[in-house]
């Protein structure tokens, strides 16, 4: 496990070359000085590596970076498995924040019910958006579709999660255990089903998002921000939601696949 610490401390958020590699960190050493599981306890109970930890990693440089960062993933996965509960709880909130944004543009009416959970504005009701408004829920939905992408593109064991509790649902039980057994992993996963959530909100989250609230967002943009006095802005966001809507293909193209090859496996 020395090559993983090694790796971790050359992790530098503001370093533009975040990986000061040595020849050494692809294998382990032979004296290792820590068990797997005493670093797997130090990295989780200190906090130094969280899932948005890891989620940054990702939107940083898992496109420059992707080997490294996907064995750096990989590790903490195997060291760790208390981090596949927290993945569990991430993807719950991703699902509220999509929600929220469906919410803002008409299409859900579900985060009403939900305000004490999510808290991302302070205003009690919809009301019109504007152009400030407007930006920054873009921004927010390219920030979380491209962080969404290159992290289930890395993360085979992640598009397992995600596909449990995105998009795959069965009413009849919950607190589902599946052994996931991927690249060498082998953990006991609790997976919560569609009880554990709002209904309508769950059911094809993505797929709907997509197929409503994108669209919606081009119509606000049109009306909000085509205007002459607007155009540089107008042309960025639209740049910005064309974005959007590929991060989010591949998001659910990296989970189709990850299924896909589940079936063939086991053929």
């Amino acid at each position: 496990m020395l090559w993983l610490v090694r790796r971790l401390a050359a992790y530098d958020c503001t370093n533009t070359s975040p990986f000061a590699l040595d020849p050494c960190m692809s294998r382990p050493a032979v004296n290792n000085f820590m068990s797997p599981e005493l670093l797997g306890d130090l990295l989780y109970k200190n906090y130094i590596l969280t899932i948005p930890t890891l989620l940054d990693m990702c939107l940083l440089y898992g496109r420059d970076c992707q080997s490294d960062v996907a064995d750096i993933i990989s590790a903490i996965f195997i060291v760790q498995p208390a981090y596949f509960d927290d993945l569990q709880a991430t993807v719950a909130f991703i699902i509220k924040t999509l929600q929220f944004v469906e919410w803002k543009f008409g299409n859900s009416t579900d985060v009403v019910h939900h305000s004490d959970i999510i808290k991302l504005s302070s205003v009690n009701h919809r009301g019109a958006l504007d152009v400030a408004q407007f930006r920054d829920l873009v921004i927010h939905v390219l920030d979380t579709a491209a962080t969404l992408s290159i992290f289930l593109g890395i993360s085979q064991p992640a598009c397992e999660v995600f596909h449990h509790q995105l998009f795959e649902l069965r009413s009849l039980r919950t607190n589902i255990v599946k052994t996931v057994e991927r690249s060498g992993l082998v953990t006991e996963l609790s997976i919560h089903r569609a009880n554990d959530y709002p209904s309508n909100g769950l059911n094809r989250l993505l797929v709907k998002f997509y197929e409503n609230t994108i669209p919606e967002m081009y119509r606000q943009l049109e009306k909000l921000v085509n205007k002459e006095e607007t155009q540089p802005l107008y042309v960025d966001l639209k740049h910005k939601l064309d974005i959007t809507r590929v991060e989010f293909l591949n998001t659910f193209r990296h989970i189709l696949g990850h299924c896909l090859n589940c079936c063939i496996e086991d053929k």
